[in-house]
């Protein structure tokens, strides 16, 4: 089992995640395609061996993009074009829920629906200036037609265009979100994986979990988790 490393988070609220059992990790943020790798993360982070160091935070100034650093509001967000304007968590749930197969519990959604369906969920105000694309999804439990409860909304950070190339060659993060049914806040988790390095946290009412592939520098993918906003702020 890989060493987890705790520590403070600092800047805004963030607050790390108890892990409890396997961390279901996601691989991919894309429409109608087999997750194939879905569960492989885990696995290996399960199972990994190596030992975690220490990391070092890049404080952040979320006025204003530091050295390597932009607004997210700023990258190409892949399925803002989607649907209609929405005003309310059921007309952003129900547009989802209409545009999905019935196969595939992973939805391409929209900022804005995903802001409306997850009131106050939280995403990186500043990511790296390397991320040019970021792809999002509302997560299905396909059983009840409902958002899944573990795993809510997915986020994929390329930094090559989504889909043209493979998650391996262009996706530098993956962002997961889960709902918990105790609001509480925590420490940042570290686990480092094979393919680089997991952070998890849980924030009121939220479970986080930030997945940098080893490409990425970790004060980067540190940076990050310390220095989140509200998603609704970041809306165009």
């Amino acid at each position: 089992m890989a060493e987890m490393e705790r520590r403070p988070a600092t800047g805004w609220r963030v607050a790390a995640a108890m892990l409890a059992g396997a961390v279901t990790l996601l691989a991919a943020c894309g429409e109608e395609r087999p997750l194939a790798d879905v569960g492989d993360l885990s696995e290996r982070f399960v199972h990994d061996e190596t030992t975690t160091t220490a990391a070092v935070s890049t404080t952040v100034d979320p006025d204003g993009p530091g050295a390597g650093f932009v607004h997210s509001a700023d990258v190409t967000w892949w399925n803002d074009d989607l649907g209609v304007p929405v005003f309310s968590t059921e007309s952003a749930l129900q547009a989802v829920i209409e545009r999905n197969n019935g196969t595939n519990e992973f939805v391409q959604a929209s900022r804005e629906e995903i802001a409306w369906a997850l009131p106050g969920v939280a995403f990186p105000a500043l990511v790296p200036e390397s991320v040019a694309w970021v792809t999002s999804q509302l997560v299905l439990d396909l059983d009840s037609g409902q958002l899944d409860g573990e795993t809510s909304a997915a986020f994929g950070l390329w930094t090559l265009e989504p889909y043209v190339f493979t998650r391996g060659q262009g996706q530098a993060a993956v962002l997961t979100v889960g709902e918990v049914d105790l609001e509480q806040d925590s420490t940042l988790t570290s686990i480092r994986v094979d393919q680089g390095l997991t952070l998890v946290w849980q924030d009121r009412r939220y479970r986080y979990e930030l997945f940098c592939r080893s490409t990425l520098p970790e004060d980067l993918c540190w940076a990050m988790a310390e220095n989140l906003a509200p998603l609704e702020d970041q809306l165009l």
